[in-house]
């Protein structure tokens, strides 16, 4: 079986690489003799993208709006790989994934969603022979009211094996890791243990503070600035596993990265995650960490691509 992999995002965000990695990993364990070939957004070189195309077939940089009809027929399957462009309104990325689907659905071609967010601005009325693999309750229940085929899941992180934790690393634990996008606050102060974020504050436990980045190629400029301006130190992480260990071996986390927050889950250490408003794949991993989420049903991902390549 061939499948192509559309929309990959490998620019060094390292919950971009996590799930990227899940899925291709989850299509090998579920398909035997498969033959995967990844499109993926023109990005620098860096070591997670070279493991990604370790663990494809052939991998093609191209940038997102092109139009990939004339390769659809030669493949068995099409799968929008899992990440962003449907999550947020007038995302520019979004109708162009949505053309992908359209385009398969008048081809005959079995087209699906692998694990995203979908914001109810997009309409999804002309691609309703797609399986959407929903990662949060509400995208999942949104596309159910439109009459689509949809798949309830959860974010593909929660599938990371975690690094064992000795005992000793859990009682040598000493430092708030503090994880900020560089677009999300416009207004960031530090006061001893008070952080002000655009008139939200968050007391920080007594211990000390440490700048974080799993995505340093866009958050370093900002996170730089903030270490020099507080005197705290800077930890930017471009392998997974040294995110997962400097995670692990933290105190507590303060995140308005999602990814960071799944880990400090799965890893039990304690968090605060700085939601942003309105957005719907934030509130996902919130329900998923907190219980409330009815199941993981990270198996869905694979039951629901069965059923729509058999």
């Amino acid at each position: 079986m061939n499948i192509l992999l559309t929309h990959g995002w490998l620019r060094g965000n390292l919950g971009d690489f996590c799930i990227s990695r899940q899925c291709i990993r989850g299509l090998r364990s579920a398909i035997p003799n498969l033959k995967i070939a990844l499109i993926t957004e023109p990005c620098e070189d860096w070591e997670g993208k070279r493991e990604i195309a370790s663990l494809v077939d052939s991998m093609a940089e191209e940038p997102y709006q092109t139009d990939r009809s004339h390769l659809f027929r030669q493949v068995d399957a099409v799968i929008n790989a899992p990440g962003g462009g449907l999550q947020n309104r007038g995302d520019h990325r979004g109708p162009f994934m949505l053309r992908d689907a359209q385009i398969c659905g008048a081809l005959g071609i079995p087209h699906f969603f692998a694990s995203h967010s979908f914001h109810p601005a997009f309409d999804v009325s002309s691609v309703e022979r797609s399986l959407f693999i929903a990662r949060e309750p509400e995208s999942f229940s949104w596309l159910r009211q439109c009459g689509c085929n949809a798949v309830s899941a959860a974010d593909l992180a929660f599938l990371e094996p975690m690094p064992e934790i000795s005992q000793a690393d859990r009682a040598a634990r000493e430092k708030v890791l503090l994880f900020l996008r560089f677009d999300h606050f416009k207004e960031i102060r530090l006061e001893k243990r008070m952080l002000h974020l655009d008139g939200r504050t968050v007391e920080l436990p007594d211990l000390p503070l440490v700048l974080a980045s799993s995505d340093p190629r866009r958050d370093s400029p900002r996170l730089e600035e903030l270490s020099r301006a507080w005197q705290i130190g800077y930890e930017p992480s471009i392998k997974l596993e040294h995110l997962l260990q400097s995670i692990a071996r933290s105190a507590y986390v303060v995140s308005d990265r999602y990814h960071p927050i799944i880990f400090a889950h799965m890893l039990g250490v304690p968090f605060t995650f700085l939601e942003r408003k309105g957005s719907l794949r934030d509130r996902g991993p919130v329900r998923c960490v907190t219980g409330s989420c009815h199941k993981l049903l990270i198996v869905g991902v694979s039951a629901g691509m069965m059923r729509v390549l058999c």
